[in-house]
């Protein structure tokens, strides 16, 4: 099942190619970022990578600033609900730092997640979804919104945009696409 977890992880390139714009100039912390994703997005561990919570680690060490990063790794534990900003005061300042960061040297696209995680994680679960919407309408290939959406809406309860979040995308989808 994880036979493509070493093998075709996305460089930096490769998300440019996909119109997936990161700051990250390091190959190494874009390919452990779609390690990262493509993992939770699966449900299965990279044995190859010794699986998801190592993964997080090594893809932070490539680059502890990188905003992607950090924000993959504060969502899961916004979505996860491991963590709280109402009890965890180093959680809700790194929420802080990475909307800051993202704001003074991110990308549009890096932006627009951090804001949309900082969002989910203080409760704001509606206006985060519509954040990741607003994502995928601009980039209707980012996986990685798809899923933020997808989860969060599982959170509210709300069935039917849950479905409509993945009909909106699917058809600009192909099947040559990583986790189609």
């Amino acid at each position: 099942m994880t036979e493509w977890c070493v093998e075709n992880l996305r460089d930096c390139q490769a998300w440019k190619t996909e119109g997936i714009q990161i700051s990250t100039n390091s190959n190494e912390a874009a390919r452990l970022f779609d390690a990262v994703l493509r993992q939770y997005v699966s449900w299965c561990e990279c044995a190859q990578l010794d699986g998801m919570n190592k993964t997080l680690s090594k893809m932070i060490e490539a680059e502890p600033s990188a905003i992607m990063s950090r924000v993959i790794s504060l969502g899961l534990e916004a979505m996860g609900t491991g963590r709280s900003v109402r009890l965890d005061e180093n959680y809700r300042n790194d929420l802080e730092q990475l909307v800051k960061d993202a704001c003074k040297y991110g990308t549009t696209y890096e932006k627009n997640h951090a804001k949309a995680i900082h969002m989910f994680a203080n409760d704001k679960m509606l206006a985060a979804c519509e954040q990741w919407e607003k994502i995928l309408n601009q980039t209707p290939n980012d996986l990685l919104a798809l899923k933020f959406a997808h989860d969060a809406y599982f959170y509210l309860g709300n069935k039917q945009l849950l479905r409509d979040s993945i009909g909106r995308v699917f058809p600009k989808w192909k099947p040559t696409m990583p986790c189609y």
